[in-house]
């Protein structure tokens, strides 16, 4: 590229602030998609066993994506609150 040094200072400060905008935005996406699994979760435990009692929503919201990948799946096994709560020690 026949950049001069100003214009080569320019172009490269702008490759960085879009890397810096792209990785910011991917995280946001995958924040927005674990607030959406923790929702969905929630909403499934309720309708199953009654309202979540509030240690069961703080742990949800400390599992990483992964994990409440799976759980989503091991749900389903699952009869009562206190099969979760010993999921989540076990996870």
């Amino acid at each position: 590229m026949g950049l001069d040094p100003q214009e080569r200072a320019i172009y490269e400060a702008e490759v960085r602030k879009l890397m810096v905008d792209t990785i910011q935005l991917k995280d946001a996406e995958n924040r927005g998609l674990q607030q959406g699994v923790q929702h969905t979760l929630l909403r499934q435990l309720k309708r199953r066993f009654g309202e979540p009692p509030p240690n069961i929503r703080a742990k949800l919201q400390e599992l990483k994506q992964d994990a409440l990948d799976d759980l989503v799946l091991d749900l389903f096994d699952f009869t009562s609150y206190a099969d979760v709560e010993r999921w989540i020690a076990r996870n």
